[in-house]
């Protein structure tokens, strides 16, 4: 290849690069194409569409149709047709200059296989309650501890297994899964069960309080409460302080435990005699100033002048 033709070669894929990075359009598709749609059935008005252009089909010599004219050619379109009764029909065609005829042949609506069904027969003792099949379908009956009732379910499912549910005050829920047969009348015997009532678990004590000698004063959590000996009720379980207060005798406080549902003893012994009151300090006084010296001078000058007296005198 001599160099002339590698230069016509760079020249031509230069030109197809710059192309394709300046996403140059192509040209314009002409409006030359048409299309010339019949249905199946050829009986009945449809819907017919081509892309968003829409109408409804008309009678031709040839069966029932619909005729599109102006499409673009050199391009995909869509076809759709649609009918009640009937799925919806759709094709994408790529459409060249000219007309292009197309056979659409609508398929009918499955028509869905009927499910055969069964009735269920609920029997239950004692009568009364709510009683629901699958959690939808739902029957209620009036208590009576004395008979028994039926919740009857009609149109079930066939073949299949339901969800059985009965719950009815002062008795244990009842769930179940039962399968009911098609065409079928199922019974199912059902007896509730009564629930224990809950039994009261107390969560109060109580504190027998004596004392020695009695008439004491008592008193629970600093609250006053009587003389001994005296029963308290009704005290909240867990830790409490009773006090022992009496003219003549020192005070007395212990810590008890109440137990729920039991009783605690308290004695509590006094004794004689008040507690020793507390040491107070006297305040000190202090002198005034000068007046305190007076005296002091008063005595130095005093011993001076005998002093002096006896000297003289000798």
């Amino acid at each position: 290849m001599n160099l002339n033709s590698l230069n016509r070669l760079f020249f031509s894929v230069g030109i197809f690069l710059v192309i394709l990075t300046l996403g140059i359009p192509p040209a314009a598709a002409a409006a030359n194409a048409n299309i010339q749609l019949y249905i199946e059935p050829s009986n009945a008005v449809a819907t017919a569409c081509v892309d968003n252009h829409c109408q409804l089909t008309s009678m031709f010599p040839e069966g029932e149709g619909a005729t599109f004219s102006g499409l673009d050619s050199n391009s995909y379109h869509t076809v759709t047709v649609t009918l009640d009764g009937y799925q919806r029909y759709y094709q994408s065609v790529y459409l060249t200059a000219g007309t292009q005829v197309i056979d659409a042949v609508l398929q009918p609506v499955p028509t869905p296989t009927p499910v055969a069904t069964g009735n269920l027969e609920i029997e239950e003792n004692p009568k009364g309650g709510t009683a629901c099949i699958d959690g939808t379908q739902c029957q209620t009956l009036p208590f009576d501890p004395n008979a028994g009732g039926v919740f009857d379910f009609t149109g079930l499912s066939g073949n299949t297994y339901h969800y059985l549910t009965i719950n009815l005050n002062g008795y244990k829920p009842y769930a179940e899964s039962i399968l009911v047969d098609a065409g079928g009348n199922d019974e199912e015997a059902v007896t509730l069960l009564a629930v224990a009532p809950t039994p009261n678990v107390p969560t109060t004590g109580q504190l027998t309080v004596h004392s020695t000698p009695p008439g004491a004063g008592v008193y629970l959590d600093n609250g006053y409460k009587g003389i001994t000996p005296i029963i308290l009720t009704n005290i909240p379980a867990g830790g409490h302080t009773v006090m022992f207060q009496m003219n003549g005798y020192q005070e007395l406080s212990t810590e008890v435990t109440v137990v729920a549902g039991g009783s605690v003893d308290v004695p509590g012994t006094l004794i004689a005699g008040s507690p020793a009151p507390a040491a107070t300090m006297q305040p000190t006084q202090t002198p005034k100033s000068g007046l305190g010296m007076v005296p002091v001078l008063g005595a130095l000058v005093l011993c001076g002048a005998l002093f002096l007296f006896r000297k003289n005198g000798n």
